[in-house]
């Protein structure tokens, strides 16, 4: 029947190997678990961390035990008196050392650890497939970083227009330990909204409009998402003046209509970067329509009313974790993120045949024969069919790598010789499209 064989775990040798917690269900079997969910224990409570208990079979204590050799990470966060959700089933020390980047900011890990994952996407600021500067904008709903955008609501302000914005990628130092996680950008984004120096979100001359919001903010899919679980909302801000700003969660049902729900805490920024997190029990649904999930979005976002006229603000690092109705204590671990990762998640939403690096219309020729084929690339030699025997004509299709959460309503080729939008390139002549022999020409311009 073949067996299994257990081992205290009381030293570093036999601890590197423990599969999991064991519960004893019965005389004759026991289950053994190694992640997620697990009932029938005692003694536990709601959102407390537990260890293994160094003398006492089966149970856990709230103290770290010296006497367990290496198991001496949480094991457990209690949901109740007798289910819990196993967090570290390695049971292992994690070293005070680097793991992600250089000694310091980036290299002590916090306890817990958590195994929740980040749910935001591009919340480190790698992917910017729009572009890297967004100078003197004034329209709500613009996105900046991928999916980034500025919210305003649509009440108008009775005197000075209404509100415009910058936003611009920059690079942190090298070796930088300021902010946790080891990023390579932040977004820095300047606002206008009336007199120089004026604080809150009204113009000049006016108390300010009663009801009117300005954010920025991070959209994610499905607009149920959240509802009534417990959210951890964190990352890093710091600012040209010291103001007080807050977080929200914003839920648009169908891309139009929409409910916000304040974070409570205020936060107080300076000029220095600081680290920011806030819980919040998400409400239900609410009052409004049917929801659209291909339209409709919950956007995660830092509300900016109170920023000074013509003062910015810097944003780094943004995460946020569900806890599934618990409540998450202290911060989970920062780790590096990796941009071609992000670069994949936002593709659902805007897909490029460009590199991260690259911007829109940007030559992807060596030469006039010769293609640059390292990135993704749309210049793939054509390929002859065959029909009932019969050669077709020369065709190819290109399937991009993600599936978009709908059909594109834009889709811009540029020709990967000269940039120009909306033509393709004839390698044989050397020449765009538009400029070699055919009877049509550019924007079937008949020719004669």
């Amino acid at each position: 029947r073949g067996g299994i064989t257990f081992a205290i775990a009381d030293k570093e040798e036999n601890s590197k190997t423990t599969l999991g917690v064991v519960k004893e269900t019965a005389v004759t079997y026991v289950d053994v678990v190694t992640e997620g969910f697990i009932n029938g224990l005692s003694g536990l409570t709601q959102g407390g961390l537990f260890y293994v208990s160094a003398t006492g079979p089966g149970t856990f204590v709230t103290n770290k035990t010296t006497t367990v050799g290496q198991v001496v990470q949480p094991l457990i966060v209690g949901m109740g008196i007798s289910s819990g959700i196993v967090l570290n089933q390695l049971g292992t020390v994690v070293a005070d050392v680097g793991i992600t980047g250089p000694a310091g900011a980036t290299a002590q890990p916090t306890d817990p650890i958590f195994v929740s994952r980040n749910q935001m996407i591009n919340g480190n600021y790698d992917v910017w497939q729009r572009g890297t500067v967004f100078a003197g904008l004034t329209a709500s709903n613009r996105y900046l970083a991928d999916r980034w955008a500025h919210f305003t609501d649509p009440l108008s302000i009775s005197s000075g227009g209404g509100p415009r914005y910058s936003a611009s990628q920059f690079a942190f130092a090298a070796g930088q330990q300021e902010v946790a996680g080891d990023p390579v950008y932040y977004m820095g984004v300047t606002f206008e909204h009336g007199a120089s120096g004026t604080t809150g979100f009204h113009s000049s001359g006016d108390s300010g409009v009663s009801g009117y919001f300005m954010g920025i903010e991070n959209r994610l899919e499905n607009p149920e998402r959240f509802l009534g679980e417990t959210i951890r909302i964190d990352g890093y801000i710091k600012g040209s003046t010291g103001c007080t700003l807050d977080f929200y969660l914003r839920r648009s049902h169908n891309g139009v209509t929409y409910d916000i729900e304040e974070v409570g805490s205020s936060h107080f920024i300076s000029s220095d970067w600081k680290a920011f997190g806030s819980d919040h029990i998400v409400g239900p649904l609410g009052k409004t329509a049917s929801l659209n999930p291909t339209e409709g979005y919950v956007a995660i976002g830092v509300k900016i009313n109170e920023l000074p006229t013509g003062n910015s603000i810097d944003l780094a690092n943004f995460r946020v974790f569900s806890a599934q109705g618990a409540t998450l204590v202290g911060t989970p671990f920062r780790e590096k993120t990796n941009p071609e990762e992000e670069r994949l998640k936002c593709s659902r939403f805007y897909q490029r045949t460009y590199a991260l690096d690259e911007s829109d219309g940007d030559v992807t020729t060596f030469t006039f024969f010769e293609p640059n084929f390292s990135p993704i690339r749309l210049n793939v030699s054509p390929t002859p069919g065959i029909t009932s025997g019969k050669a077709t004509q020369s065709e190819n299709y290109y399937k991009f790598p993600v599936e978009m959460i709908k059909a594109p309503k834009t889709l811009v080729f540029y020709s990967p010789q000269s940039g120009v939008s909306g033509d393709a390139y004839n390698r044989t002549a050397r020449l765009d499209m538009r400029l070699s022999s055919g009877t049509q020409g550019f924007m079937g311009q008949q020719r004669v």
